[in-house]
Parts: C-alpha cells; sequence; structure tokens
C-alpha cells in the first residue's frame, strides 16, 4: 500500500494460496459516492459484489431499468450467488414481471442455504399471488410465516416481511374463498404496524 496524491493504493505483490475475494489492485479516494477504482485484474466476486450493490442502491432510487442491468452483470460474473437472484427477483416485482422475478427467487431458494430461506419464499409467495398460483402462494407464505414468527422477537427487521407475508397470504386466501382465514391473516398484519 502506498498513499499518492490523496489517494490509497493498494497492490497485491504476492497472491495467497487458495481461494481469495479481494482485487490484485485497488485505488482508494475521498470523493462523495463511489469510492473504489478497480483495476483490471479484478476477482469475479468483488466485481459481482460491486455490482450487486450498485444494482440495490438504483433500485431504492426508483431506477429499476439500470437496477436490472447492473445485476444481470452481477450473475454473469457470479452465477452462483443467490443474493444476486434475490436482487433480480426484487427489481423485476417492482416492474411487475411477476413471472420473471418467480424465476429469480426459485434460482436463489435453490442456491440458498435451508435456514435462510423465508425471506425468499415470502418474496416468492407473493408473486405467485400476482400470477394467481394460489395454492403455491399459500405454501411459500406459510413457510415464510412460520419461520419469522419465531425470529420477529429478537430481529425486529424482520417485523416487516411478517406483516407483507400475512398480508399477501390474506390476499391468497381472498381469492381462494376462505375469507376466515383471509379475515385472520388480516388481523395478524394490522397488529405488526
Amino acid at each position: 500500500m502506498n498513499l499518492e496524491n490523496g489517494k490509497l493504493r493498494w497492490v497485491v505483490t504476492q497472491k495467497p494460496k487458495g481461494e481469495y475475494y479481494f482485487p490484485d489492485s485497488v485505488i482508494l479516494s475521498k470523493q462523495k459516492g463511489a469510492v473504489v477504482e478497480i483495476a483490471k485484474q479484478a476477482s469475479p466476486l468483488v466485481v459481482s459484489q460491486m455490482l450487486s450493490r450498485k444494482a440495490r442502491e438504483n433500485e431504492s432510487e426508483g431506477r429499476f431499468d439500470e437496477a436490472l442491468s447492473l445485476i444481470e452483470r452481477a450473475i454473469k460474473q457470479d452465477p452462483q450467488d443467490h443474493t444476486n437472484y434475490v436482487t433480480r427477483g426484487d427489481v423485476l416485482m417492482a416492474l411487475s414481471k411477476f413471472d420473471t422475478a418467480i424465476g429469480a427467487y426459485s434460482k436463489a431458494l435453490e442456491l440458498c442455504p435451508a435456514n435462510s430461506q423465508y425471506i425468499i419464499k415470502s418474496h416468492r409467495g407473493r408473486c405467485y399471488v400476482r400470477t394467481k398460483q394460489l395454492d403455491l402462494a399459500v405454501t411459500d407464505l406459510t413457510v415464510a410465516i412460520d419461520t419469522l414468527k419465531d425470529k420477529v422477537a429478537n430481529i425486529k427487521s424482520l417485523k416487516p416481511y411478517l406483516e407483507k407475508s400475512y398480508r399477501g397470504r390474506a390476499e391468497a386466501y381472498t381469492l381462494l374463498g376462505k375469507s376466515d382465514l383471509a379475515s385472520k391473516d388480516k388481523t395478524e398484519a394490522n397488529s405488526l404496524k
């Protein structure tokens, strides 16, 4: 590492044995917004993570087409990272492309550890509601609700996911003509506000 004209330059002079996730060369500068300029030999995993982060920023700012383009590039860099597919699904859901979003969430579920699948199932379940695949919606949303109920007591940031899962399942139950179950889920969702 060395400091040149207010920029910190990192260069890996001897690569570690085995797999590692750092770029071979980075320049850090104090600029508003983006901070890192990655040189030509960056690890695909690092590039994927940076693209994914930028895609999430674009998504949160409502620039969905840009977000989708970035996340597609991230997936090409690291097709085994389930979080890239979750981001892709979230962007597609925001664009009301529910069938395609279901595919992205399903791919994320294939790659994601089993103990972390409940939020992805919540998202996919709500897409199933939008595409009128109601039995699949109820199945996914029930798994999400059952897992989230146990976790919300300790992790308050999961509360919105639980509320959305109840609302999604209530909508599915309404469309299935199960108004008593829909009413119970609406009550549960309202209690979480």
